[in-house]
């Protein structure tokens, strides 16, 4: 059994294969619109001779440039006999870094994964901004994957305000289409006051 595994994005023929099966599953399931492209959770790179030659500009624990050249090359095989198809995948924390000389076709929507209370103080927000303006040259879309479940704290992260009109100006500001909250029952069950809360706020604060 498999486990805690990353491809290797550089081996001979792996785009194509991918793409051969999206295809395959698109034949199959004709009404689906979308498929994930995304990274596994473990942030096991492949250490091969090609992809570390590839990622050699990015930081340790980084395989954005070989990722990234993956992604663009598979939704380039299957976009001729599907070109309204969607795919979604994660900025996660081995593909946060920009890739260098990837424009990714419109149909990708990579999604940012991290807390966006992080961003309150106005200093952070301005990195924020930064850094979503370096994404906005590569894709025309973006999406947000929230962490409202998190139980460290001694009463609950109360931000809803800040949240609602961040989405909104990420709205105008960023092509932001998608949003995700992660909320866990449990022994998060603090979090259920925050979240009605934000729900609330969000609603009065309509894009």
């Amino acid at each position: 059994r498999l486990i805690n595994w990353e491809p290797c994005y550089t081996a001979d023929g792996i785009a194509e294969e991918t793409a051969r099966n999206i295809i395959e599953y698109f034949d199959r399931n004709p009404d689906s619109y979308s498929c994930s492209l995304s990274v596994n959770d473990s942030g096991n790179i492949c250490q091969c001779d090609r992809c570390r030659a590839m990622n050699r500009n990015l930081p340790a624990g980084s395989e954005s440039q070989s990722y990234y050249e993956w992604v663009a090359k598979v939704t380039e095989l299957v976009k001729p006999k599907y070109p309204d198809r969607y795919f979604g995948l994660l900025n996660y924390w081995v593909t946060k870094e920009m890739p260098e000389n990837v424009k990714l076709d419109s149909h990708v929507v990579p999604i940012v994964c991290e807390d966006l209370k992080f961003y309150v103080a106005p200093e952070l927000d301005a990195k924020l901004e930064a850094r979503l303006a370096q994404w906005d040259r590569i894709a025309s879309t973006i999406g947000w994957w929230d962490y409202g479940f998190e139980g460290d704290y001694m009463v609950p992260a109360f931000y809803a305000h800040y949240l609602a009109a961040k989405l909104k100006q990420l709205y105008h500001r960023h092509n932001l289409r998608v949003y995700t909250d992660e909320l866990h029952p449990g022994r998060y069950w603090k979090n259920a006051p925050q979240t009605y809360k934000i729900g609330r706020a969000s609603c009065r604060e309509r894009v």
